[in-house]
């Protein structure tokens, strides 16, 4: 897999090997089906406006399905991109059609690091959205 993922950004050659890894060791990983059965929004990008940060996100394809629940918007000064679900810092839990939030009281001097995520009402999760959006510290605005 990764030698036929040579050819894209470094960046997706490691998504696609750590998803290879992932999926490959699935049957030591509970809900892994579910999770990869529940597609994430995309889209996400920031709004920066005065001292408050608005991320903004497309919705998932699943977003009509019943068992839809809603999003759960994960920050950190570090990126989380392939930090396991139970490292995870505590999310932002949003409802079904909430598709912005907006932080603030962020350190204006340090960058982070922010993904969302798909949640049915079994509390699966789906992977987080791609890429992963980076907010650079306010001087950088």
């Amino acid at each position: 897999m990764i030698a036929c993922a040579v050819k894209d950004s470094i960046q997706k050659t490691v998504f696609i090997f750590s998803l290879t890894a992932l999926l490959s060791c699935g049957s030591s990983l509970p809900n892994i089906k579910d999770v990869t059965e529940l597609a994430p929004p995309q889209n996400v990008s920031i709004s920066p406006e005065n001292e408050q940060i608005t991320i903004i996100w497309d919705t998932s394809i699943h977003e009509d399905k019943p068992e839809f629940a809603g999003y759960n918007l994960y920050y950190s000064r570090k990126s989380l991109m392939f930090a396991p679900i139970k490292n995870l810092p505590p999310p932002v839990v949003l409802g079904k059609n909430q598709h912005s939030y907006t932080l603030d009281n962020l350190d204006p001097t340090v960058k982070h690091f922010v993904h969302v995520r798909s949640r049915d009402l079994d509390g699966n999760l789906s992977f987080p959205s791609l890429p992963e959006v980076i907010i650079p510290p306010a001087s950088s605005f």
